[in-house]
This record gives structure tokens, sequence and C-alpha cells, in this order.
């Protein structure tokens, strides 16, 4: 966007910014003096690099006991792959979930978003405010440690139950192990997802749909997967073709049935629902106007969620925060020599 990240303009949101020259002794004084009275430090460096330049968790524990240090890596601390590094991509690939992702005769797939990104940065933040709260009442901080490829391993947890009873836990498309019908099927206008887990719902989709002896035919979910891509899909799919998708969903959502249109991203964040729990805020951002982005998941009470601030530009911040240490001379100086 006019030379500005738009991923920046997301993931830096509602966050201040420093800049400091670790490999500088000066500026490795001024981390130490920041840590002082720092309850967090989250650092996601290739293995070992705190700690060369003296600044790994024993080190810091010492200035303050009570620090929580938190560390992100791609594959963890221990094991033979420790000191490798990865993107999403590589992580996706051995952790299983691509071979689980995709077509059973097709090539394995990637999932749509970096989400061993997302999976391992939220299992931190979990992790970082249990450590907080222990360290709060008993004055001892601790070293805690998350990696990517253990964070999406351990969402595959149905797929190892199925190797355990010896059945495919490989790629079966839109399918699931279990349940029939749950299939994302073509409309009149588009696709549609549907999740039958219970009979119950398989008789009221029969009824709002007009196809009452459906549910005598497949009662059962064992009757419906033995009988559903040969006989109950085919029959699914003509039964939809004049369907559009905002009829399929008016019509399940009034039946009780879990089921749900197929947006593409640009329908997806005109939702109306997703608007309406502020999951689609605009941010200003003070370089290039108005952004959309993705708002917060988690909400507490009945209050208003306070808007995210924009994302700051590299080091505008330094004055606020590390003048609170320092002197304007001495961030002067700083600056001059390349520490900040």
């Amino acid at each position: 966007m006019d030379g500005i990240s738009a991923y920046h303009c997301y993931t830096d949101r509602g966050k201040k910014s420093i800049t400091l020259n670790l490999k500088d002794d000066q500026g490795k004084e001024i981390l130490k003096r920041l840590v002082k009275d720092a309850d967090v430090l989250v650092e996601n460096f290739k293995n070992g690099t705190m700690e060369k330049m003296g600044l790994g968790f024993e080190e810091l524990s010492k200035i303050n006991p009570a620090l929580v240090y938190g560390k992100l890596s791609s594959y963890g601390s221990a094991g033979p792959q420790k000191d490798y590094i990865a993107y999403d991509i590589a992580v996706q690939a051995q952790s299983g979930i691509m071979d689980a992702t995709g077509e059973p005769e097709g090539e394995p797939s990637r999932v749509g978003c970096y989400v061993s990104d997302h999976l391992s940065c939220t299992y931190l933040g979990t992790t970082i405010v249990l450590a907080l709260y222990h360290a709060k009442k008993t004055g001892k901080g601790q070293r805690v440690e998350v990696s990517m490829l253990d964070s999406v391993a351990s969402v595959m947890g149905e797929k190892v139950a199925a190797l355990n009873c010896g059945e495919n836990a490989s790629r079966t498309g839109h399918l699931h192990d279990a349940w029939a019908p749950y299939d994302i099927l073509p409309c009149a206008d588009g696709w549609v997802a549907l999740a039958v887990t219970r009979d119950s719902q398989w008789a009221s989709f029969c009824q709002a749909f007009g196809k009452p002896e459906w549910a005598e035919r497949y009662p059962t979910n064992d009757a419906r997967r033995a009988a559903y891509l040969g006989e109950l899909r085919p029959q699914l799919t003509e039964l939809l073709a004049n369907v559009t998708r905002a009829d399929f969903d008016a019509r399940c959502a009034a039946a009780g049935v879990p089921a749900g249109p197929v947006n593409t991203m640009e329908e997806a964040i005109e939702s109306p629902h997703l608007k309406a729990r502020n999951m689609l805020p605009t941010v200003v951002d003070q370089r290039v106007g108005d952004v959309l982005t993705v708002g917060k998941v988690i909400k507490f009470g009945e209050g208003t969620e306070d808007r995210f601030t924009t994302a700051p530009l590299l080091g505008q911040n330094n004055d606020e925060i590390l003048g609170t240490y320092y002197t304007k001379e001495e961030l002067a100086q700083f600056q001059a020599d390349g520490v900040i």
C-alpha cells in the first residue's frame, strides 16, 4: 500500500516500537536496564543467539528474578532439529497436517493461512500469562518456550487417534472420518458446507428441503456413511443445484442444522455477523489512512473495546520509552553512535 507493508499494518497495530542494536555493548546495557523493570521478555531468535550475546534467561534473571522469558522457535530447544530454521510451509509439511489436507487422490496441501505462526503465538501468549501469574504470586520468573512444529502437531490428535485404531489418517478431502453428510457441496451460485452429526439434524434437514423420505431411507449415521459417495452425495448435489447459498443458509439455520455458505474473502469481510462482533475494524494508519484489519477474538464482559492504535514507525517510541531512563542528550548520542 503506497510502499507500506499491509502485513505490518495488521501485525503491529496496537504496539509500540523502539530500536536497539544488541551487537553493541551499550545496546545490551540498555536492554538490561529495561529488563530490570519488565514483567516479560519475548524473543524468537535462532537458538543460542541471546545466550551468545549474554542476554539469555540465566543472565537476565539475575537482573530481574521475576522475569518471564518467552522463547518461540521453529523446532524448540531440544531434539535433533533444534538448530534448524523454518517457515510455516516447512513446519506444516513435517507436522502431518499437509498429508491430512486435500483430496485423497490429489497432492498434499498447505492450510490456507500461516497456521504454525498463529498457533504458536497463541500458545506462547497463554503460557506467558500462566507464568506471569506464578511470578506475581511467588516472585519467581521462568523461561517458557513454544515451537511452531509442536504447535501444529498438537492439533493432529484426531489423526493420531485414527492411527491407534488402525484407520486411515491421510487426507479425506471435505469428508469427515466419522460423520455423513459432512461435506462441501456445489449449489446454484457457489458452494455450501453441511455438517450433520446427529440423526435428528438429518431429519430436520430432510424436512427443510422437502425430502422426508431420505430420513427414512438413511436413518442412521452408519447408513448415511455407507451410501454417501455412491448414492447420497449425488442426490444432494442434484437437490442443491437450484438452491442459492442464501436460501440454503436460511433453511438450515431455521432447522437447526450446522451449515453455511462458502464465502470468498471479499464476501467474508462484508459479513454482518463479523462486523457486529467488531471483528473487522478499520485502523487509521498514520501513513496510508484507513486500513481494514482483524479484530480481537477475546471479548471481555459487556464493555466496549478499545480501538487499535496505528502500527508504529520504526523506533517511533524511542523517546517515550527510553526517555524514562536516559536524558535527551544521551539518547541523541546513542542515535549518533548507532545504538538506537
